[in-house]
């Protein structure tokens, strides 16, 4: 159905980290041209639309000033336009940046705080991992004390978390010595370095007794990734990929 351009006021279900000027410009010139363009997505909850999808279809035919675009209009609310805006352009659209990603992380967490991070990766299209480097760093939705108590999986159930702290049962690790020779790629950190940052200092998070050893650890080498990850934010998704293959050799050993 068309509705009025005029009727699309409110963009603060905008998931993306910018608009792309060029993008909307190349989109008016081609409407100027009578192609043919999907439908937006929007929600309207009987008193407001919210805008899902079509955000640079929408600034393109205000350029060329039309009155109306063709919507697929959803009955819903601004949560509902926000989750479909997520993953709205992961297959399709202006190609999404980094930026864009990060910010599409950042939303999730805002808004849907007690989703597990499979859950929200699998909105927003990104890894599990890439959520919890975000995650970390966010203020959670916690206790007095700081840690996360319970996130809703994809079953619907909210399960407990366990504290990101070092288990009291296992012993601290043996202190790795840093390499003597200068590594092939400079500026690159090794995971033996990785290591021995993320075992450096120890989270003050009480530990529940019901945590698995191997958890624990995970939790504690979690932490301190997300700690890294703000002193280096250039090198997130290296240290990302490093925390995953700390995770796949505690969760073999287990």
């Amino acid at each position: 159905m068309k509705i009025k351009l005029s009727e699309l006021q409110n963009f603060d279900t905008q998931t993306r980290a910018a608009i792309n000027e060029a993008a909307v410009q190349e989109y008016a010139d081609a409407m100027t041209a009578s192609v043919q363009f999907p439908p937006i997505v929007v929600f309207h909850d009987s008193a407001n639309y919210w805008v899902a999808d079509g955000f640079h279809r929408i600034l393109a035919s205000r350029r060329i000033g039309a009155i109306n675009i063709e919507a697929d209009v959803k009955s819903g609310t601004r949560i509902d336009a926000i989750k479909f805006g997520l993953g709205a352009n992961i297959s399709h659209g202006v190609r999404r940046t980094n930026e864009d990603k990060a910010r599409a992380a950042q939303i999730a967490l805002k808004e849907f705080p007690t989703l597990s991070s499979r859950e929200l990766a699998k909105i927003c299209g990104v890894s599990a991992t890439f959520i919890e480097s975000f995650r970390a760093v966010a203020k959670p939705n916690s206790t007095a004390n700081g840690c996360q108590l319970k996130r809703t999986g994809a079953d619907g159930k909210a399960r407990k978390m366990p504290s990101r702290s070092r288990p009291a049962t296992e012993p601290a690790p043996e202190p790795v010595a840093k390499p003597t020779t200068e590594p092939e790629n400079p500026g690159v950190r090794t995971l033996t370095e990785e290591r021995a940052e993320l075992s450096a200092s120890e989270p003050e998070c009480p530990t529940p007794e019901t945590v698995d050893v191997v958890d624990g650890w995970l939790h504690v080498f979690e932490t301190q990734a997300a700690e890294m990850a703000k002193r280096y934010p250039d090198r997130r998704s290296y240290i990302g990929d490093r925390l995953g293959e700390i995770g796949s050799e505690l969760k073999t050993s287990k």
